[in-house]
């Protein structure tokens, strides 16, 4: 009963149908959930137990924080400050 669940028991040879079932889902499903995995890791915030998205970099070292652990998170003023200037003379934008 095993081997059939498990794809073994016919094909054109011994292991075909595990390779092309069980097998393929078990390494796509994994390295799916791999690449979920890191990415959430790399763009969350580096506060342990924290899942927010980090975008605030900490000044001297290699961290991206969230603006609650942020230690001196810009004001909102700053912010719409910086978009104005990045803006610049672009037509259509701000």
């Amino acid at each position: 009963m095993w081997h059939h669940w498990l794809g073994t028991d016919s094909g054109n040879s011994a292991f075909y149908l595990f390779y092309s079932g069980l097998f393929g889902v078990l390494v796509v499903g994994g390295s799916l959930g791999l690449n979920a995995y890191v990415t959430a890791r790399k763009h969350n915030c580096h506060q342990p137990g924290c899942w927010r998205v980090g975008h605030l970099p900490v000044d001297g070292t290699p961290f991206v924080v969230c603006h609650r652990h942020h230690p001196d998170p810009p004001a909102k003023e700053t912010i719409t400050k910086r978009y104005h200037l990045y803006l610049g003379d672009k037509p259509g934008k701000g």
